[in-house]
């Protein structure tokens, strides 16, 4: 899944005067211009990109059940639910959140007419752990309680650590936007003097999820340990700026 993050435009005009100053200071090229020169604009785009471990991942768990009613259905996947939160709760599993809840008719289709053969109950639970090497355990522990299906898996970055990556990427965007310019300026023989403007275009992180195919057989009770190997986080940043040369 791809997730786009946009943060104020203040911040990011904060981050960058500080950047332009640094700028300034440390090559002493730019001076104040005279207010009877001119400059025309050159645009160009600065792009960063890094890779991180994950520090949060997502499960998402499922207990399905069938019965003749729906009463018993919702009965029987109440017992199970809970027998699988109580259990993740003695694991040290505090976070966790239903993301649907149905109950419908189970319907068979025989001689072009249907038929109500029993009711189907699907509760789906979003557990959250920082502890992303117990990823398996999670998994081994709910199924072993009562769930008998893992939607998915995902694996991702926490908040604290979202912050962290965007500050390091806008800073490295902002200075692959400064080497594309003053390599544009060499070639042509012009003279960077100024920032007029700066723009961020975008700041995004994408991801990993296990495969499904991957997940298709975990929720078999089978006595092995689920193991669970995260992939690398890609998170990237995208700025546009804005130079003035004569």
């Amino acid at each position: 899944m791809f997730y786009t993050i946009l943060f104020g435009a203040i911040a990011v005009a904060l981050i960058f005067s500080q950047a332009s100053a640094v700028w300034f200071s440390q090559e002493q090229t730019w001076q104040k211009l005279d207010e009877n020169i001119t400059t025309k604009p050159l645009t160009v785009r600065g792009t960063a990109t890094l890779y991180e471990n994950p520090d949060v991942v997502y499960i998402y768990i499922t207990v399905e059940t069938h019965s003749l009613s729906a009463k018993d259905s919702q009965q029987e996947n109440a017992n199970k639910m809970q027998s699988v939160r109580n259990a993740l709760r003695g694991i040290g599993i505090s976070d966790i959140k239903t993301t649907n809840y149905n109950i419908y008719p189970d319907i068979k289709w025989e001689n072009g007419t249907s038929k109500i053969v029993g009711y189907k109950t699907v509760h789906t639970i979003r557990i959250k752990s920082k502890n992303i090497n117990n990823a398996g355990k999670i998994i081994d522990t709910a199924v072993n309680a009562g769930a008998n299906r893992v939607d998915r898996v995902r694996f991702g970055l926490s908040d604290e650590k979202q912050i962290e990556l965007r500050k390091e990427a806008l800073k490295l965007a902002g200075q692959n936007a400064k080497e594309k310019a003053e390599a544009i300026a060499q070639g042509l023989g012009i003279e960077i003097v100024e920032i007029k403007s700066i723009q961020e275009e975008r700041i995004s992180y994408i991801g990993y999820d296990m495969p499904r195919y991957m997940l298709a057989g975990v929720a078999t009770g089978a006595p092995a340990e689920t193991e669970i190997t995260p992939g690398e986080i890609k998170f990237s940043a995208t700025v546009s700026v804005t130079f003035g040369f004569i």
